[in-house]
C-alpha cells in the first residue's frame, strides 16, 4: 500500500517540521514525494502536501525563497485542479510571506486572499497566521493602523485558539509597533507581557528575544544600567561570550549617552 505509506511519511514529515528538526523532515518527505510520483500511485492531494511541507522547510532551515516558491507553486497548481479550499489558501498565504521577504508587489494581494480564503472555510488559526503577515507588512510600510489592526487581531485569535506561541509574537509585535512610533512605556508593557506569557507556559525559545527588546526599551529611555541587565541577560540566554556581549553594551551605552 504505497499510498498508505507516503500518507504516514507526510504525517511524521510535518511532525519534524513542527519539531524543528528540518533534515529528517526533508528525508521523510522527499521519501514521499518519490512515492506520490510512481506511477500507478494515486494520490495527487497527498504530493501536494509533501510538496507544500517541503517548501516550508526550504524556507524555515534556510530562508531559501528559491527553492520554496516553485515547492509551493507546484502544490497550489495540485490542489486547485482538486479543489482543495484549504490547500489552496494556505499554499496562497505561504507564497504571500514569500512575497513580503522579497517586497514583491503582490505579496499584499496574496495575504488577503489567504484571509478571505481562511475566513470562508471559518479556520481561525489561518486568519491569525494571515493576520500576523498582514500586520509585518503594514508596519514595514509605515501605515501603523493597519498594522496595529492586524497585530491585535492576530492576538485575539491566538487567545481564543490558547496558541500561547502565537499569542507571544502578537504581543512582541505590538511592543515593536509601539517602539517605531516611540511610544515607549505602551512598547515596555507589551514586551513584558510576552515575556511574562514565555516564562509562565515554558515557552524558552522565545525569552533571549524578549530580553533584548526590553533593553531596546531601556536603551530609549536612557535607563542604561537597566539596558546593561536586560542585554547581558539576553546574550547569556543565548550562550554568548560574556566579554563581547559587555563590550558591546558598553558601547551601545556610551553611543545613547554621546548622542543625548
Amino acid at each position: 500500500y504505497p499510498a498508505l505509506h507516503a500518507k504516514m511519511l507526510n504525517t511524521i514529515g510535518r511532525l519534524n517540521w513542527l519539531l524543528s528538526d528540518f533534515l529528517e523532515a526533508q528525508s521523510v518527505l522527499d521519501e514521499a514525494r518519490a512515492i506520490w510520483n510512481r506511477p500507478g500511485v494515486e494520490g495527487e492531494r497527498g504530493l501536494a502536501e509533501a510538496l507544500s511541507f517541503l517548501g516550508l522547510v526550504a524556507y524555515s532551515s534556510k530562508k531559501d525563497l528559491k527553492t520554496a516558491q516553485p515547492l509551493f507553486e507546484e502544490s497550489l497548481e495540485l490542489y486547485q485542479k482538486h479543489e482543495d479550499q484549504w490547500g489552496i489558501a494556505f499554499d496562497i498565504f505561504q507564497l504571500g510571506m514569500l512575497a513580503t521577504r522579497k517586497d514583491d508587489s503582490s505579496a499584499l494581494a496574496l495575504l488577503e486572499q489567504s484571509m478571505d480564503l481562511f475566513h470562508q472555510l471559518g479556520d481561525i488559526w489561518g486568519r491569525s497566521r494571515a493576520s500576523h503577515m498582514l500586520g509585518e507588512f503594514f508596519l514595514r510600510q509605515g501605515d501603523y493602523n493597519k498594522a496595529r489592526h492586524f497585530f491585535e487581531q492576530n492576538l485575539r485569535f491566538d487567545e481564543e485558539l490558547k496558541f500561547k506561541p502565537g499569542m507571544v509574537v502578537a504581543l512582541s509585535n505590538l511592543g515593536e509597533l509601539h517602539l517605531h512610533q516611540k511610544e515607549y512605556e505602551q512598547a515596555k508593557q507589551y514586551f513584558e507581557k510576552s515575556l511574562d506569557v514565555s516564562h509562565t507556559y515554558g515557552i524558552k525559545e522565545t525569552w533571549g528575544f524578549g530580553l533584548y527588546l526590553l533593553g531596546m526599551v531601556a536603551l530609549h529611555q536612557n535607563e542604561y544600567s537597566f539596558a546593561r541587565r536586560y542585554f547581558t541577560d539576553h546574550f547569556k540566554s543565548e550562550n554568548a561570550s560574556f566579554d563581547k556581549v559587555s563590550a558591546g553594551i558598553l558601547f551601545l551605552s556610551q553611543a545613547a549617552v554621546s548622542a543625548g
